[in-house]
């Protein structure tokens, strides 16, 4: 469903886009797109830049046998698609509905090709997505079940925050198992790590969309953060 094209007062307080591709994304379309939706399947035709303007999406991809691994939550301010190949490498899925600014990728690399702006800001994006992909690694490769936890709070916290001072009321716009395919975790060990955390008095859970942290050193030497 396309609609007007969307303002910069219009977006999210932590829309965060270098301004050169925020400026190129709303020159094209407005999208809103409902919650549990597919934007694109692996495999399809890389026809759009998209940026997010509102809601959660993520970017995953499923194995033969239909498990599903979440590669990144992605939020207000975020880009998606930023790839020259012909086809997607990823799936990405809404998981609330969505507000989202996109542009033609022929526009994208006609730009890219006469700005030199454009391309830092591309490589600024790509630099981002790459980072969260190693720290992804990190946590599933070299931490425990409640650590993995403990440090995906922390990251919402600070995501949340608006990368400056992290927000001790964590709002979890993603379920129980979208958590789980995203650190490697079933549901079942997603809902018992948020018992263990609730109950060495880390964090309270008013609701299943919501976390309080109470104690945030505490939560940082569950997560295994040292600075």
């Amino acid at each position: 469903m396309m609609s007007n094209p969307t303002t910069p007062s219009a977006l999210h307080p932590l829309f965060r886009a270098p301004s050169v591709l925020l400026d190129l994304v709303q020159q094209g379309e407005t999208i809103k797109v409902g919650a549990h939706e597919t934007l694109f399947s692996e495999g399809d035709p890389a026809q759009y830049l998209y940026c997010v303007a509102e809601g959660t999406l993520v970017l995953s991809r499923y194995s033969v046998s239909g498990d599903r691994q979440i590669m990144t939550f992605l939020f207000p301010g975020d880009f998606i698609g930023i790839t020259f190949e012909k086809s997607a490498s990823l799936g990405a899925e809404t998981l609330s509905k969505c507000t989202l600014l996109r542009v033609d990728h022929s526009v994208l690399e006609d730009q890219a090709a006469r700005d030199p702006d454009v391309w830092r800001a591309l490589s600024e994006v790509t630099w981002r997505f790459l980072r969260g992909s190693m720290e992804l690694t990190f946590t599933i490769g070299r931490k425990s079940a409640v650590s993995r936890i403990a440090s995906f709070l922390l990251y919402l916290s600070f995501r949340q925050g608006g990368f400056s001072t992290p927000t001790l009321v964590v709002h979890l716009p993603m379920g129980r198992q979208d958590i789980g395919d995203f650190l490697g975790l079933t549901i079942e060990t997603v809902s018992r790590c948020f018992t263990k955390l609730k109950e060495s008095g880390c964090v309270a859970l008013p609701s299943t969309d919501e976390v309080a942290i109470l104690n945030v050193e505490e939560l940082r030497m569950a997560a295994d953060v040292i600075d």
